[in-house]
């Protein structure tokens, strides 16, 4: 009886949420309802990365691609962008970070700032109630499957944290890690059907690589987005048992692509880049990689604003293009990016947008 009451609830909430199939795209919402001129910020030293991936208050984090230390720290005071520190070191020291995939996050209920590494496999979080002072922080015993290579976090309680794009023997797009039980536990959402036929789970995990990002101040409010290829993006609601209250269709673009010997793929004509989000607890934040097919990163002159509900609120066209790493105040104030300065050899500079309200 009690499974019988479960697939009901979940066929009602997807018979109230949206479904794929319906090809919500960027191009319904190019109105381009604000201009926006930016102004550069007049840096004090060298800006050695694109990535901007956390703005608390006055506080701008950089992380830093080519650099020893992995994130540079920044304050911005009116026109002015001045350098703080940097910190996170590649190694394999207890608060180092080895390859590709690390990253930022705060849990907003607590103001507790934490870092991630996964490689090979090894997961690692990080505590980091001072970003800037090593000694504060604290590493936290996370549960290891050898059968997983997790993209990104985002908090869910005291002690449990979504992770998405992880499992390479299971079709779950998204996972929870109970640091109290140490568990991983798969969530009932999985890989979109996209028609492509015997695809391995590990090609759909670098297909579908996504990020997750919670709602600040939110219970269980996520946008979950493909960040790779395709347009596709989704707010789901998870509750405090685990359960998947909601999904909201943003975009549901979806990757184009052919299987390939050895679970590997090779991009069909046309696929789109995927996306880049940010957000704020009011909204949604979203600007799409330029250009098709090929693997380009370049840079961007429009962003999407959605509410929570899913609504689509504006589009916005930047009178400077910046790259797609982009950032906005928690007041929703101020978008901030990086370009190229085509009059100093090249160098990175950070331009700030004054949104309207």
């Amino acid at each position: 009886m009690k499974s019988i009451l479960i697939v009901g609830v979940l066929v009602l909430l997807y018979s109230c949420a949206d479904t794929p199939g319906s090809t919500k795209t960027l191009d319904q919402y190019r109105d381009y309802s604000a201009a926006l001129q930016g102004k550069t910020l007049l840096n004090d030293s060298i800006i050695w990365s694109v990535g901007l991936i956390a703005y608390y208050g006055d506080t701008l984090i950089v992380r830093c691609y080519q650099c020893e230390n992995k994130f540079a720290v920044y304050t911005v005071r009116g026109d002015s962008l001045r350098y703080i520190g940097e910190c996170l070191t590649e190694g394999q020291g207890p608060f180092e970070v080895i390859g590709a995939v690390y990253g930022y996050f705060r849990d907003e209920r607590t103001k507790t700032p934490y870092v991630y590494n996964v490689t090979h496999g090894n997961t690692r979080l990080f505590q980091v109630p001072n970003l800037l002072n090593q000694e504060t922080w604290r590493p936290l015993k996370c549960p290891q499957i050898s059968l997983s290579y997790w993209r990104s976090f985002a908090p869910h309680d005291e002690h449990t944290f979504i992770a998405s794009s992880g499992y390479i023997d299971k079709e779950n797009w998204l996972a929870a890690i109970d640091l109290d039980k140490q568990e991983v536990i798969p969530l009932p959402i999985y890989y979109p059907e996209d028609g492509v036929e015997n695809v391995a789970s590990i090609t759909k995990t670098m297909v579908y690589s996504s990020n997750i990002l919670k709602q600040p101040g939110s219970k269980g409010r996520y946008l979950h987005y493909c960040y790779n290829f395709g347009n596709y993006a989704e707010i789901v609601e998870i509750g405090e048992g685990l359960e998947i209250k909601q999904r909201r269709l943003l975009l549901d673009v979806l990757p184009k692509y052919r299987v390939l010997p050895n679970k590997d793929f090779s991009l069909i004509k046309n696929c789109l880049n995927g996306v880049k989000a940010f957000v704020t607890a009011a909204y949604i934040y979203i600007m799409p990689y330029d250009g098709i097919s090929k693997h380009s990163r370049g840079m961007n002159n429009e962003v999407f604003v959605f509410d929570w509900e899913g609504n689509f609120i504006k589009s916005y066209r930047l009178d400077t293009s910046i790259y797609t790493f982009f950032a906005v105040d928690e007041r929703d104030t101020q978008l901030v990016g990086v370009t190229v300065d085509p009059t100093v050899s090249g160098e990175y500079r950070v331009v700030a947008f004054p949104l309207d309200k």
